[in-house]
C-alpha cells in the first residue's frame, strides 16, 4: 500500500481527467481580454495535455499559472491539488482541494481526493470525514470502501474492518483481494471456520500472491486446524505443485487422524519444496509409524539443519534405544548436551536410559538423578516419575 510518492490507481486518475475537460468547457470569458481569454485557454489546453502524458510536474505550474486568472474556481483549484497529489505533495495539494470543495461544496472528486491525499498522510481521521462524505453521494464505489476498510486494519480495529470490506463486497462480490482481506479480518478476531471459508473463496476468485505465507490456500487449511476440522484438510489432495506450506498442514492435520503413512508422504512433498523446517515433524511421523531406521536417518537431518535444538537428539536417541544402538543414542546424547548448553530437555533422561539399557548402571544413575535434580516438572513430569521408578527398582 502506498503511503507517499505520486501513484494512484488508473480509476482514480481517469475520472480526475474527466473533470478536467469539464473545466476547459465552463471556464467563463467575460470582463476579459482577448488576449486573456486566448492565454488562459491555452494553459488549459497545456495542462490537459500534460497531465494526460502524466507530466504532472508541468500540468501543477500551469495550473498553477491558470488559478491567476480564475482564483475563485472550483475546478481550477481541484486540478492544482490533484497535480500537487499526484507529485506525492500532498500536504501541499490540501488547501486547494479545501478552497474547491468550499466552492462547489457538492464536488464528489474533491471529497474523494481529499480522503485520499489524507490517507497518504496517514491522517485517518480526516481521511474518513471525506471519504465518508463522498460515499454519501456515491455509495457504489467499492474501492473507497476497501480504504476504508485498510485504514481500520491499520488501527487494528478488525470487526470495523470486515464491516467495510463486507459493504465493498456487495458490489463487487468476486474480488479476490477483497476477500482475502476480509478473510484475515475474520482470523484476526478467532473466527476460523469463517476466515477458512473466505479464504477459500479468495482462492476460487483467483487471488494469488508471490508471498509463500499469503497463500489463501494455506491459510484456509491453517485455519482449519486452528478450529480442529482435520478432516476437512486432508481432503485436499496434496501433489508435487503443492505449496510447501499448504502440504505441511496438511500433514499436520494426517498425524492429528492418527494416519501416519500420509503424513510421511505430505511431509515428504513440503520438504521437497524446501522446507527443511519440516525434518523433525517428517521423523515423528516414522517414529510414530515404526519405522525407526528412517526416523534415526531424518532426525539427523533435522540436527544437522538446526544443530542447537536439544528435542532432534533426544528423539534420535530414543529411536537408537528402539534400534538397540545404546551407544550410538549415548554418543548423540553427549553431542547434544555440548551443542545445546543451558536447556537439556530429555537429553539427559535419555543419556541415562541409554546407560542402563547398555547395562551401565553406575553412569545411568548418576545422569536420571541429574535429570531429576534439574528438569523442569511442568514439562516432564512422566519422564521424571519414570526414571525415579528406575531409581527406586520399581522398574
Amino acid at each position: 500500500m502506498e503511503k507517499a510518492g505520486v501513484k494512484t490507481n488508473m480509476r482514480t486518475i481517469s475520472s480526475y481527467l474527466f473533470t478536467i475537460i469539464m473545466v476547459i468547457i465552463i471556464l467563463p470569458a467575460s470582463f476579459w481580454a482577448q488576449s486573456d481569454v486566448e492565454k488562459a485557454n491555452q494553459l488549459m489546453e497545456e495542462a490537459g495535455k500534460a497531465l494526460a502524458h502524466e507530466d504532472y510536474a508541468t500540468a501543477s505550474q500551469l495550473f498553477q499559472e491558470l488559478l491567476e486568472y480564475y482564483p475563485l474556481d472550483a475546478g481550477v483549484n481541484f486540478n492544482l491539488g490533484l497535480t500537487l497529489h499526484l507529485l506525492g505533495q500532498n500536504q501541499e495539494a490540501i488547501p486547494y482541494l479545501e478552497k474547491a470543495l468550499e466552492l462547489d461544496p457538492n464536488h464528489i472528486k474533491v471529497m474523494n481526493a481529499l480522503g485520499m491525499v489524507f490517507y497518504y498522510l496517514v491522517d485517518y481521521a480526516s481521511a474518513r470525514k471525506y471519504l465518508e462524505m463522498y460515499l454519501q453521494k456515491n455509495p457504489g464505489d467499492a474501492a473507497t470502501y476497501g480504504y476504508l476498510a485498510r485504514m481500520s486494519f491499520e488501527d487494528m480495529d478488525y470487526v470495523k474492518s470486515a464491516e467495510y470490506y463486507l459493504q465493498a463486497l456487495s458490489y463487487t462480490p468476486n474480488d479476490a483481494g477483497m476477500l482475502y482481506a476480509l478473510a484475515v479480518c475474520y482470523q484476526k478476531t478467532g473466527q476460523m471456520t469463517l476466515a477458512a471459508e473466505t479464504y477459500l473463496q479468495s482462492a476460487n476468485a483467483g487471488y494469488t500472491t508471490e508471498i509463500p505465507g499469503a497463500d489463501p490456500l494455506y491459510h484456509w487449511a491453517y485455519c482449519l486446524n486452528e478450529s480442529g476440522d482435520y478432516q476437512t484438510i486432508t481432503s485436499y489432495a496434496v501433489t508435487s505443485a503443492t505449496p510447501p506450506l499448504l502440504a505441511k498442514v496438511v500433514a499436520m492435520a494426517y498425524f492429528q487422524l492418527g494416519d501416519y503413512p500420509n503424513t510421511i508422504t505430505a511431509y515428504k512433498f513440503a520438504l521437497a519444496g524446501g522446507l527443511t523446517e519440516v525434518y523433525p515433524q517428517l521423523a515423528q511421523a516414522y517414529s510414530k509409524n515404526q519405522d525407526y531406521t528412517a526416523a534415526v536417518e531424518v532426525y539427523r537431518q533435522a540436527i544437522k539443519y538446526d544443530p542447537g535444538n536439544p528435542s532432534p537428539y533426544s528423539n534420535l536417541a530414543y529411536c537408537l534405544n528402539k534400534l538397540e544402538k545404546w551407544q550410538e543414542a549415548i554418543d548423540v546424547c553427549q553431542e547434544g548436551l555440548r551443542q545445546t548448553a543451558g536447556d537439556e530437555g530429555l537429553l539427559r533422561y535419555f543419556l541415562g536410559i541409554s546407560y542402563f539399557n547398555l547395562g551401565d548402571a553406575e553412569n545411568g544413575k548418576t545422569e536420571l538423578e541429574r535429570f531429576i535434580a534439574n528438569a523442569d516438572p511442568n514439562r516432564y513430569s512422566t519422564q521424571l516419575e519414570h526414571a525415579r521408578a528406575i531409581l527406586v527398582g520399581k522398574l
